[in-house]
C-alpha cells in the first residue's frame, strides 16, 4: 500500500521542478502511486524571489497562488541551487558564503511554513 495514496501533494521549486526531468518524473511517480499532485516550477527562481510575491521574470508563480490551490497534505520544496549561485559562490569569502547560505535556509523555511 502506498503511503501517498489519496494525499494532496504540492511540488514547488526552481528549474529542477520546472524544466528538468526530475520534477516531471517525481510528479509522474507520485501520481502513479495514487497521489494528487500539483507542480509549481519556475526556472531561475530562488527562495527570495518566491518570497517577494511579485512577477519579475517570465513564467512565475507566487506563494499566494500555491496556497490558494491547496490545502496540501505534503509539500516538496526544491530550492537552493539558485540561492547559492546568486550569492556569488566562488567569488566571496567563506564567512560571507556561510552567512548567505544561512539566509537562504531561513528563506526556504519561510516558504515551507507558508
Amino acid at each position: 500500500m502506498s503511503t501517498v495514496k489519496a494525499k494532496r501533494i504540492v511540488i514547488l521549486g526552481d528549474s529542477h521542478v520546472d524544466g528538468s526531468t526530475f520534477g516531471k518524473a517525481l510528479e509522474r511517480k507520485l501520481a502513479a502511486d495514487g497521489a494528487v499532485v500539483t507542480r509549481f516550477g519556475w526556472g531561475g527562481s530562488a527562495a527570495r524571489t518566491w518570497l517577494a510575491g511579485k512577477h519579475t521574470l517570465g513564467k512565475q508563480f507566487t506563494l499566494e497562488q500555491v496556497k490558494a490551490s491547496g490545502p496540501y497534505d505534503i509539500a516538496i520544496i526544491s530550492l537552493g541551487t539558485n540561492d547559492g549561485a546568486n550569492a556569488g559562490v566562488g567569488t566571496q569569502d567563506a564567512a560571507t558564503l556561510k552567512a548567505e547560505a544561512a539566509k537562504s535556509v531561513g528563506q526556504i523555511k519561510q516558504i515551507a511554513d507558508a
